[in-house]
């Protein structure tokens, strides 16, 4: 076979693999769509990002660490307005985030208060709230990512602590996002499963991820809604727990094992799964250009709030950085989620 035919022969080959039909990705996404295994205590589920979008107001950084909902801003805003913002609308120090959705019901200054957590559940089942996940086909020569996005009204962490003296550590934030990632080889052959979870992720190979059929489970720890392939007391290492340096150090200098719960509570899947029992369906909604919250590039929620003290010793209490942003502004796991998802750790057993 001569060049331009081999040329002309790969164009057939390949071209096709890249441009799948919309059908056609909702098809791969539900042939592997997860099944999430919530703990019982968990106090929100994966939904719909409409009834948050319903309840937000639109902050701008116009001000070093101060939001005003004056325009460009707004105290209701519309899908539209949410999607068209742009960060040159911030002065060049003021971007990170230069943008805020924040939820107008309740206040995350509470943190992790009964009554607070209350607020933000009453304001999610007020919306009618549908339990959905945001599906992504992602296409490279490396092969394939089916990427499942889970959104939540709010995070609320509250971790196990084990240490030989005092400690408290709670962490919440409006609008949470998390992340699944299936990788297939380019002739579609599952290679691995990959589970986000607070600044980190694992990764399994596929014969060793639980499974029903195609379909990978994850465990989800209580209001972390980081994802583990098992369920139990989990420890989160000091490199994926999202804290600073100067905090992490604060916990090693008091001796404190940070550790998820995870138990098995309720469950979500695709439609028609046998075996399961009584579990809730969830639906995909293909992810595209047509979303248009997959354009704003800020944060979706207000400022996070944090209570971290260590043998007496206060090291962190209130703002404590920023809720999260969405799915296409969150780096590599976004750009490049097969080569991120390949450099995950299997298990966190050696590391701090």
């Amino acid at each position: 076979m001569g060049v331009l035919a081999v040329a002309a022969w790969l164009a057939t080959a390949v071209a096709p693999a890249y441009a799948l039909t919309s059908a056609g990705r909702m098809e791969l996404l539900k042939t592997y769509q997860p099944v999430t295994w919530f703990s019982a205590a968990e106090l929100f589920a994966p939904t719909n990002v409409g009834g948050f979008e319903a309840n937000v107001r639109l902050r701008w950084q116009n001000a070093a660490g101060t939001f005003s909902t004056t325009p460009p801003g707004s105290t209701n805003p519309t899908r539209e307005e949410i999607a068209a913002v742009g960060n040159s609308q911030c002065q060049a120090g003021l971007r990170n985030p230069c943008w805020l959705l924040d939820e107008s019901n309740c206040n995350a200054a509470g943190g992790v208060a009964p009554a607070t957590l209350a607020c933000y559940q009453n304001a999610w089942q007020a919306t009618g709230p549908r339990r959905v996940v945001y599906g992504r086909v992602f296409r490279s020569r490396k092969g394939w990512a089916l990427q499942y996005w889970y959104f939540y009204y709010d995070h609320e962490f509250e971790p196990q602590l084990v240490t030989p003296g005092s400690a408290t550590l709670t962490v919440q934030h409006e609008g949470d996002w998390q992340s699944i990632t299936v990788v297939l080889s380019p002739d579609r052959t599952p290679r691995w499963v990959g589970l986000g979870g607070h600044c980190l992720g694992l990764r399994r190979a596929w014969s060793a991820a639980p499974r029903i059929g195609r379909h990978p489970v994850a465990h989800v720890a209580r209001g972390s809604h980081a994802g583990w392939f098992a369920d139990g007391s989990k420890r989160v290492p000091r490199r994926a727990d999202c804290l600073s340096k100067s905090e992490n150090a604060a916990l090693d200098g008091g001796g404190v094992t940070v550790s998820d719960t995870v138990t098995e509570g309720s469950v979500s899947g695709p439609p028609g799964l046998p075996g399961l029992g009584t579990y809730t369906p969830t639906g995909v909604v293909l992810l595209s250009p047509a979303q248009a919250f997959t354009r704003y590039p800020g944060a979706w929620g207000e400022r996070e709030f944090a209570d971290i003290v260590v043998n007496g010793t206060t090291i962190a209490s209130g703002q404590h950085g920023y809720s999260r942003p969405g799915p296409s502004h969150l780096g590599r796991i976004w750009t490049h989620p097969i080569g991120a998802t390949r450099r995950w750790p299997t298990s966190y057993k050696t590391f701090r």
